[in-house]
């Protein structure tokens, strides 16, 4: 099995939906639409998933920012979903 992580697109909006609603979360699907494309156009937001067999069955949003102790930019790890049993 290999897994594949690339950049979200929105053609993956609803596997990315379906995957929130299988981790347990049941956003509005309006409403996760406008933010869904929201976020991918947002310079300050990394979205990813990670897919098997052309499947998605992994999310991480990162937020970037800068920090002053770091001297630069900082992703920080925002969201994280996988699917049960990993596939």
């Amino acid at each position: 099995m290999s897994v594949r992580v690339r950049p979200a697109s929105l053609q993956d909006g609803l596997a990315v939906l379906t995957l929130l609603e299988d981790v347990g979360y049941f956003p509005e699907p309006i409403s996760f639409a406008k933010t869904y494309r929201k976020t991918l156009s947002d310079p300050h937001f990394v979205v990813r998933v990670a897919e098997v067999d052309d499947h998605i069955v992994g999310l991480a949003t990162m937020s970037m920012r800068y920090q002053l102790g770091l001297g630069g930019l900082l992703a920080c790890l925002d969201e994280l979903a996988v699917a049960p049993g990993g596939a």
